[in-house]
């Protein structure tokens, strides 16, 4: 069984406000009451940018923590029997783009998701339970900054969602009972997308790792092969052994923060390794030149915010001595 993230590609047509007379709220979890919205009825949305309609409408909030679909989307997952899902219909007060203003609009249905699946949650082994919900193992709001850090990196860039299969309530469409809000659905959702060539929809791998997903375009569901060639983006660390990408990083000049180059790849591909090399990134530090300094420098900044090795206060003025252009928010 393939379990699969349920996105949008493009964020274009954004939906940046949606208001319901019938939007509800209801617990996530009743121990630390994490709550999350939902709707018993129509919905009306404000629009801005974008191109043309696209079958999933985007946008931060109002989009990608809710699902809003065209007609012939909707049409599809009813005629195959998809399950998990409520739909409503949407009306449109306000589109911000006037070339979206003259093109022909579908019609759009907002859903309704149930809960579906739970997450093994051993990453948070490290956080004391003093901090931690009994039921669902989320971060309590009082929790120290230190380990909001710690989830935020978990969640952000180097967790794999591991799904408690036999958790799985057999639904298509779902949401997550713990881990990060969004959608989850079948390999017959994606199965659906590819027949009937739905627009900007993106799906990966439930348990890709999210900093290898984060600038691929998922899988290629529009592809006239299938199944697709590839389920997992590739790994920034693919082609070399972690002493190659070490001895790449001591040859290559230090590019600036904002430049591509061979030094960025290897600041890419060192947190893939399971065993970080720490040791060897200080005494680059300590020892190197220049470049190297501030190679192993960014270095270290990188495997702090991917994969949280643990700085203290000391390590991280090291690394603001080397490169007092840093912003000190990215070794938090």
């Amino acid at each position: 069984m393939r379990i699969l993230t349920l996105d949008y590609r493009e964020a274009h047509p954004w939906a940046y406000r949606v208001r319901s007379e019938t939007e509800r709220t209801r617990f996530r979890c009743e121990g630390c009451r994490i709550s999350e919205e939902y709707y018993e009825g129509s919905a009306d949305v404000e629009v801005q940018d974008g191109a043309k309609w696209t079958d999933r409408i985007g946008g931060d909030g109002a989009g990608r923590a809710r699902l809003i679909i065209s007609d012939r989307v909707l049409e599809g997952l009813l005629e195959y029997g998809i399950t998990g899902f409520r739909a409503y219909p949407v009306s449109f007060s306000k589109i911000s783009s006037a070339r979206l203003r003259k093109l022909s609009r579908p019609n759009y249905h907002i859903l309704t998701v149930e809960q579906g699946i739970e997450f093994e949650q051993s990453f948070r082994a490290d956080i004391p339970n003093e901090w931690l919900c009994p039921n669902c193992k989320a971060l309590k709001r009082e929790a120290p900054q230190e380990y909001r850090d710690f989830i935020y990196n978990e969640i952000q860039w180097q967790r794999r969602l591991t799904p408690i299969l036999n958790s799985w309530s057999g639904l298509d469409i779902f949401r997550g009972h713990n881990g990060p809000a969004g959608f989850y659905c079948s390999e017959k959702v994606l199965e659906l997308a590819h027949e009937r060539g739905w627009t900007n929809f993106r799906f990966n791998m439930i348990d890709a790792t999210t900093r290898h997903t984060a600038w691929w375009a998922g899988i290629d569901y529009l592809s006239k092969a299938w199944p697709p060639e590839r389920w997992y983006p590739p790994a920034p660390s693919d082609g070399k052994t972690m002493v190659e990408w070490l001895t790449l990083l001591r040859s290559e000049p230090y590019p600036g923060p904002a430049v591509e180059s061979q030094a960025r790849k290897v600041y890419e591909a060192l947190p893939d390794f399971e065993e970080a090399p720490v040791p060897e990134l200080w005494r680059m530090v300590a020892e190197g030149n220049e470049d190297q300094r501030k190679n192993a420098a960014t270095a270290l900044q990188w495997l702090r915010r991917q994969v949280g090795i643990r700085l203290t206060d000391d390590e991280r003025q090291r690394i603001l001595a080397v490169r007092p252009d840093m912003p000190p928010s990215l070794l938090r």
